[in-house]
């Protein structure tokens, strides 16, 4: 296992090395190459992730291969669809170095403080946990579950609130979705339709809001619906918070978000190059601006050795969720569908959208993960056959695709909630959200219906 490790970790670096290099420079064969660098890794990886990811991969790929046989497509075709999501697996790679500087010191710890010493209810905490996962989700993925949780579980039991501190935790975590500059979701959605991460982000802003103020709500009347299961209590005056390690933290998290921005307005490139071009200098400059070098050198070290192998079935599920898109969109499927359905349902923008979101809702519950089904209804379908622009259109598969992982007992972000919860991903996952997003269904597809009338 640990020499096939070495080799993975090997290829993988190789990929992004060369996928970057690539991009700048004009290389010799180079999309022959990155396909070939990929295929291997996918070879590599698949005989050593668990059963369940492997079997899910090989149908994916299974699939796509037979849709591309049957289509008559290419050998060539088939080749360079292995490498249809390279981007967002160079992203996947540096992104955990970007999130190295948020472990510098414990400015998470202080977040903790605050809720001790100043809430005196149930629901102000509440709508600290579900905003403070929000803005740590945009920067370091489920890894806020391990953070807040650890932090605040015990105040959660002291306050007897654990099934509504989990509600929280996961509703902040997937509202990051529709605009977290590392997400996939705000990364290939936008990608796959012609647009940028600039051009989608204020109105990914807007619906994260919408998601956090429909969670807030939902809370807030959990708890005045039962005042004797969740009473009033006192703040602990005895603790202090370190203020200085709290500025510092939304320094860090405002310096990432300002720094990609700009580099996306500045040059329009794809948030699959911006991001892992900014991940190391990003860790590099925090790291030195604060004498943590001795920190920076020991993550990287810990990632280099065990981290960067230990997502290998994410990274095949990128490989093979891009090769069954591709298959899709060579086929027309979409185009086939949409001919079968009457004219008069795209003139209802909203009745589009929740169909959409629906679709994907139910399929992410059955278990096939929004990074293939999402992307390829991108490439399936064309917006203005379905009735809509593509910026709503857009918002219609970033609101699917964070619905559907709020409902799916498969995404990993539930998985890892409920292994830290000690309870199974249906009651972290469908059981305990389903009512909250099929509400926020018919909320965004209003909205997109909004936002389509608008920008038309």
């Amino acid at each position: 296992m640990n020499k096939t490790n070495k080799i993975i970790r090997g290829l993988l670096f190789c990929y992004v090395t060369f996928y970057m290099a690539s991009f700048f420079f004009p290389l010799p064969n180079a999309k022959e190459i990155s396909s070939f660098l990929m295929f291997l890794i996918l070879g590599f990886s698949l005989p050593s992730i668990r059963s369940f990811s492997r079997n899910v991969c090989l149908a994916f790929f299974l699939i796509g291969l037979s849709i591309f046989l049957f289509t008559g497509a290419p050998w060539q075709k088939i080749f360079f669809s292995i490498g249809e999501n390279g981007g967002l697996l160079a992203l996947f790679v540096l992104i955990p170095i970007m999130a190295m500087p948020f472990f510098y010191d414990d400015y998470q710890g202080e977040l903790g403080n605050i809720t001790r010493r100043y809430t005196s209810s149930v629901v102000p905490f509440l709508l600290f946990i579900l905003l403070s996962c929000h803005f740590l989700a945009l920067m370091v993925f489920a890894g806020c579950f391990v953070i807040l949780y650890h932090l605040f579980v015990k105040q959660a039991k002291e306050y007897s609130c654990t099934p509504l501190f989990h509600i929280a935790l996961l509703q902040g975590y997937m509202s990051a979705g529709f605009w977290g500059p590392v997400w996939p979701p705000a990364s290939i959605i936008p990608n796959r339709l012609g647009l940028s991460w600039l051009d989608v982000m204020p109105i990914g802003v807007i619906f994260s809001s919408l998601m956090l103020l429909g969670a807030g709500i939902c809370l807030w009347r959990t708890v005045e619906n039962n005042p004797q299961l969740y009473p009033r209590f006192l703040p602990d005056k005895s603790v202090s918070v370190d203020w200085q390690r709290v500025r510092t933290l939304g320094l860090l998290a405002a310096a990432l978000v300002i720094g990609i921005v700009l580099v996306n307005y500045m040059t329009r490139w794809s948030m699959f190059i911006i991001v892992p071009l900014t991940s190391v200098p990003f860790a590099f400059f925090t790291a030195l601006i604060q004498n943590k070098m001795d920190k920076l050198k020991s993550g990287a070290v810990a990632y280099y050795k065990e981290g960067i192998v230990s997502t290998k079935a994410e990274f095949c599920l990128f490989i093979v969720a891009g090769f069954l898109g591709a298959a899709i969109e060579y086929s027309n499927a979409g185009e086939f569908v949409v001919q079968f359905l009457p004219e008069a349902f795209f003139q209802y923008p909203a009745l589009v959208a929740l169909s959409i979101i629906a679709f994907l809702m139910i399929t992410s519950f059955i278990g096939v993960h929004p990074i293939v089904s999402a992307p390829s209804l991108a490439l399936a379908l064309s917006a203005e056959h379905i009735g809509l622009n593509q910026l709503s259109f857009s918002l219609t598969l970033l609101s699917g695709w964070v619905l559907g992982l709020t409902v799916s007992p498969f995404s990993s972000g539930i998985m890892l909630l409920a292994a830290l919860a000690q309870k199974t991903p249906w009651e972290i996952g469908p059981f305990a959200n389903w009512k909250f997003a099929a509400g926020m269904a018919v909320v965004f597809s209003l909205a997109v219906s909004l936002l389509h009338s608008m920008t038309s």
